[in-house]
């Protein structure tokens, strides 16, 4: 491991997953390359045999000066794995989870850590953008008003997420390669007690016309292992929230899956509905949210 470090206490580690670069690498450039905030830790977590992806990780540690910035070296092959390493070896007040292929809005971010410094909160969550790659269309996501916490359940995007590192230290990344963030962002909202929304952008999230995992069509088991994950924490805890996400996850199953795959999702999205009218009348709120987005 390489590190070039100073002596300012850590507020924030951000852990980035890199499996490569099918995009380029010019976006992560564009915002660690310039003068970060002190106290902000960056830790990439190379997750590839390519010599020339590790060649550019390289370059970028070596040319920061003022923050600790570290290069670590896996072989999971699969990000929640990946992102784990890099928790295990965070020092910061407060974790994030970020994409090498997105833009973080890291000066908002660190201005908000500072503003509630004194409010005991164990979560931060901020609003995001959806970037199209091709077009540059800019699509704004607003914290929702009147239930922020069932919007995060029904758009999980962990990285708009800033959690206090003792209360997620020990939460377990599922060796996935999709779904992965979900379950662990269930499980940290599980454990949070004070949540604490602002209605400021954190994070710009590109859109890439091939190559994605959350764009493919092509369904994978890794996601219904997540489904059947957050599933058992479901039933430890039996919140309309994690309902909410339950059946988001089966209408993506069924969008996306084999014809098996959709049709055992589609049983047990109707068996988890139909339990209760509380239940059936969140199937209708997820459903009306699924047709608007």
């Amino acid at each position: 491991m390489l590190v070039n470090e100073s002596n300012t206490s850590i507020l924030l580690s951000v852990i980035i997953p890199v499996g490569g670069f099918p995009n380029g690498d010019s976006i992560l450039k564009s915002w660690i390359e310039k003068q970060l905030p002190f106290g902000l830790e960056v830790i990439l977590v190379l997750d590839c045999e390519d010599k020339s992806v590790t060649k550019n990780l390289q370059d970028i540690v070596d040319c920061r000066v003022g923050n600790k910035i570290s290069l670590q070296v896996s072989h999971f092959r699969n990000p929640g794995s990946t992102r784990e390493k890099g928790l295990k070896s965070a020092a910061g007040e407060w974790v994030c989870f970020w994409d090498a292929d997105d833009f973080p809005e890291v000066e908002n971010v660190f201005r908000n850590l500072h503003e509630i410094e004194n409010q005991d909160a164990d979560l931060l969550i901020g609003d995001y953008r959806i970037v199209d790659f091709a077009t540059k269309k800019e699509t704004n996501h607003f914290n929702e008003k009147t239930d922020p916490i069932m919007d995060v359940y029904l758009n999980p995007g962990l990285w708009r997420c800033v959690f206090k590192r003792q209360v997620v230290q020990n939460i377990p990344f599922p060796a996935l390669k999709m779904g992965e963030d979900q379950v662990f962002l269930f499980r940290a909202l599980n454990k949070s007690k004070k949540v604490k929304f602002v209605n400021e952008n954190f994070y710009n999230y590109y859109q890439y016309p091939a190559g994605q995992l959350t764009k493919s069509n092509r369904i994978s088991r890794d996601l219904i292992s997540a489904r059947n994950l957050c599933k058992e924490l479901y039933l430890n805890n039996q919140t309309s929230y994690l309902l909410g996400a339950l059946i988001r996850q089966n209408l993506t199953i069924v969008k996306r899956g084999t014809c098996k795959e959709g049709l055992l999702a589609l049983n047990d999205l109707l068996r988890l509905s139909l339990h209760s009218p509380r239940n059936l009348k969140i199937l209708s709120f997820v459903l009306k949210a699924a047709l608007r987005g």
